[in-house]
């Protein structure tokens, strides 16, 4: 069993399917497959990065602080057809979010670079969400945890990126 406490910054959430989310209270727990692990973090000592599925991600002190849709273009044949604004999500919204991620599937979430920030002895997580909810389908939630722990059984190979240099 591998357990890699307190270093989201050292996974690689591009490409990462979160297949089932909990949560209760204020403790959050994903089950997460095709997540990569950084040779950065405590638990690598391949030298590369690696790939784990079925890992379990467990958030504790955990409270969703904003939920944002991005908005978008389109176009077609050089004509703007569609326009939505970036939107910001209301507490209850964000609840309404959160039941329906705990009752749906494969989801796909990125952690963007350098956005895990330490301050007040809590973590400040940033996601990007691809996933289709009431017409809109791009998201970026935002969480702040006490603690984050990732816990997983063994390596299903070498991170995609890695094989491909």
């Amino acid at each position: 069993m591998y357990i890699s406490h307190n270093e989201p910054e050292f996974f690689h959430w591009h490409d990462a399917e979160l297949m089932q989310v909990s949560a209760e209270n204020n403790f959050m727990q994903w089950r997460v497959n095709t997540l990569s692990i950084t040779k950065e973090n405590s638990q690598n000592s391949e030298g590369k990065d690696l790939c784990a599925d079925n890992v379990k991600i467990i958030f504790k002190d955990c409270k969703i602080t904003s939920l944002l849709s991005y908005g978008f273009e389109s176009w077609q044949s050089g004509q703007l057809i569609a326009h939505t604004e970036d939107r910001y999500y209301s507490q209850a919204e964000i609840l309404k979010f959160l039941e329906k991620m705990k009752q749906s599937s494969g989801w796909v979430c990125n952690l963007l670079d350098g956005n895990c920030i330490r301050k007040d002895n809590f973590l400040h997580i940033g996601f990007e969400l691809d996933f289709e909810y009431i017409g809109e389908s791009f998201f970026r939630l935002e969480l702040v945890c006490s603690d984050f722990t990732a816990e997983w059984e063994n390596y299903s190979g070498t991170a995609w990126y890695e094989q491909v240099k």
